[in-house]
């Protein structure tokens, strides 16, 4: 998971983060009108950012995102919203 996260970090795309993509596609093809919203735990909140950053704008504008314990925090404006959960222990 470490050496996977590493290279998530650098740009990577990984078969996950693929998946994501498409389903946005996807999703929005099918329900041009609705939001999507995507709950990512771990490292789950690393393959959503990366999956993000090949996504348009006005794509990554109809996205909330929830993400818990997530290995990055997605920034508040990177999405249509984003909300991190984190730990204070």
């Amino acid at each position: 998971d470490i050496l996977e996260s590493l290279i998530l970090k650098i740009g990577g795309v990984s078969p996950a983060e693929k998946i994501i993509i498409d389903f946005v596609h996807k999703t929005l093809q099918e329900s041009p009108n609705e939001t999507i919203h995507i709950h990512a735990h771990s490292q789950g909140g690393l393959h959503l950012y990366n999956a993000g950053k090949h996504l348009t704008r006005e794509e990554r504008a109809r996205i909330e995102a929830f993400t818990y314990g997530s290995a990055c925090l997605i920034p508040g404006n990177f999405f249509s919203k984003s909300t991190n959960y984190v730990s204070r222990t």
